[in-house]
């Protein structure tokens, strides 16, 4: 595990107020593929005693050779500085990198000289650096039980229990979706904790009708596409992915990519305010389900592409569909709720027998291609030559 230099910036702000920000440029890992780690960082006036620990939750490292760009910010405010300031504004920060039980892989320190307002009488006690805990959904590996929707998590392991206990425990459907209904009124799920509530109910109608009452307060919509497959009902299925593709992606206004909202503990000292919140970028690294794939960590318009558990879901909800013309439909939805790579969209184009079809189909995703000028191979899967040029024609004509 290798930490770049840290780089100090003294005249930063936080919430209209004059910090200090420190920065992780570059976190490197070899050969520890599947470690989990967090970082943690702390400071210290030359002659006082280190500060509380702040610390990140746990991320698992994905590749045997892993790159994480600004894997870590923090801000210290100044007037958290001057209640540790006993060295005429001259500290040194410290950041680290720990294992899931808590041993040191690297570290770096910096130092740095700041003019700060009044000194303090006595520095706080220093405490030792645990990790965020995790949330727990009862799901597994849950994506979305990090995400937030309206500011709200979705239910943790103890309530989904309880909930689908309740629910299993009416026989009555119209009852059991009454249930669900007041449920949902104060509660978020993911995409995963919908699929058996869902489950619960064998008629179609009332199903769809319960999906209904979810959509607005499911946290990752976009992963649970995947669903349709379940409606033995195609219109009911097309019903289903225009429903979550209506849907915002939650914890982020707007369309924005998503993201993890991470709770981070603050250092508790009795007198002054909490120091600001960590920034931490995303890795580099990304998953789109489609193995190597340059236009995975690539955007259009500040949107990144599907990701494994979102385009998963779209295929599965396109092959429920033996209709060329519906399948087709059902990708304009899609398409506008999402946007995709070039390997993506060849994936998406196997799906069609139909070379007018296919070709409409590519038209009108091209809008939504983070990376066209990689999509031009695919013209290969097309037969007529006049297909083939128009193909061509219109990706060549994205910017």
């Amino acid at each position: 595990m290798q930490l770049s230099e840290l780089t100090i910036d003294t005249r930063s702000r936080v919430e209209q107020e004059n910090a200090v920000r420190v920065t992780v440029p570059e976190l490197k890992a070899f050969n520890l593929k599947g470690t989990q780690f967090y970082l943690a960082a702390k400071f210290r006036s030359y002659e006082g005693d280190w500060s509380d620990w702040v610390t990140t939750q746990l991320w698992t490292i994905p590749t045997d050779s892993y790159s994480w760009k600004n894997a870590f910010t923090h801000f210290y405010r100044y007037s958290t500085l001057a209640e540790d300031d006993f060295s005429r504004g001259r500290f040194i920060a410290h950041v680290s990198v720990f294992d899931r039980e808590g041993r040191e892989l690297a570290f770096h320190e910096a130092r740095f000289d700041v003019r700060l307002p009044n000194l303090p009488n006595a520095p706080p006690p220093s405490l030792p650096p645990p990790p965020t805990p995790m949330r727990d959904c009862g799901t597994g590996q849950d994506p979305g039980c990090l995400m937030t929707r309206d500011g709200q998590y979705p239910m943790d392991a103890t309530t989904f229990s309880g909930v689908i206990s309740a629910l299993r425990s009416s026989t009555n459907e119209m009852m059991r979706a009454e249930s669900t209904r007041r449920v949902l009124a104060s509660q978020c799920v993911t995409a995963l904790q919908m699929t058996p509530m869902l489950d619960l109910f064998s008629n179609e109608m009332i199903r769809f009708r319960v999906a209904e009452f979810a959509a607005p307060k499911v946290v990752n919509p976009q992963h649970a596409l995947g669903y349709a497959s379940r409606f033995t009902n195609s219109t009911l299925g097309q019903g289903f992915v225009q429903l979550m593709t209506n849907q915002p992606q939650g914890g982020l206004p707007g369309n924005q990519p998503p993201q993890v909202v991470v709770p981070v503990p603050m250092p508790n000292y009795p007198t002054q305010p909490p120091p600001g919140v960590i920034i931490a970028a995303p890795p580099t690294y990304r998953d789109c389900g489609t193995g190597t794939d340059p236009g995975c960590t690539m955007t259009r318009r500040g949107q990144l592409p599907m990701d494994a558990a979102t385009f998963a879901g779209v295929m599965t909800a396109l092959r429920t569909n033996s209709n060329e013309l519906v399948r087709a439909d059902l990708c304009n939805s899609l398409f506008n709720a999402n946007y995709m790579t070039a390997a993506h969209l060849g994936q998406v184009l196997d799906l069609f027998n139909n070379e007018l079809t296919r070709l409409d189909v590519a038209k009108k995703a091209a809008d939504h291609v983070v990376n066209p000028q990689h999509a031009l191979a695919l013209a290969t899967k097309f037969r007529n030559t006049f297909s083939q040029q128009d193909f061509v024609r219109v990706m060549t004509a994205q910017k």
